[in-house]
């Protein structure tokens, strides 16, 4: 958004622009790494932002992602996607998993449209546009604190991806 970019441009350290994923406003090859930081699952258009990511990356250049996992998604955590357990500790409810489908997120002030799509949807398209997966993870909370953080544990949260074009 405008105002992020300018309170971002104060701060200083980069060259910041706007845009869109779906249509990024750089030249092909031009980059030797893309990350994407919690932000696929916030972009409608996703085909064509993931052929703006292959078209802005040089011949093997690489694509950091960390995302959500779709268990995360398909159980809207941040909307209610638990159930209490007898013994205090929580599970995820996870429905529609296979159905791409957006839910509204809320968080503080803001409400984001999040799209949930199938780890499968990621990995086909990825594969499709010629990419080779280098890396994989799906974290867990390292010494949760209390059965909320634990419950994390429970299934996948999120989820690293390194992959790599062709060189």
């Amino acid at each position: 958004s405008p105002t992020l970019l300018a309170r971002a441009s104060e701060l200083g350290g980069a060259r910041f622009v706007l845009g869109h994923a779906e249509e990024v406003p750089f030249e092909s090859s031009a980059f030797d790494m893309v990350v994407s930081y919690l932000s696929l699952l916030d972009i409608e258009g996703i085909e064509a932002a993931l052929d703006e990511i292959v078209r802005v990356l040089r011949p093997g250049g690489r694509l950091l992602i960390a995302n959500l996992t779709g268990f995360a998604t398909a159980a809207d955590i941040k909307g209610g996607g638990w159930r209490v357990l007898p013994d205090g500790g929580r599970e995820i409810v996870v429905r529609r998993y296979l159905e791409p489908h957006s839910l509204v997120v809320r968080w503080k002030d803001i409400a984001v449209i999040n799209w949930h799509r199938p780890l499968s949807f990621y990995m086909t398209q990825l594969l499709e546009r010629g990419m080779t997966l280098e890396y994989f993870d799906e974290p867990a909370v390292l010494q949760p604190a209390d059965p909320k953080e634990a419950a994390y544990n429970n299934a996948p949260y999120q989820l690293i991806m390194e992959w790599q074009t062709r060189a």
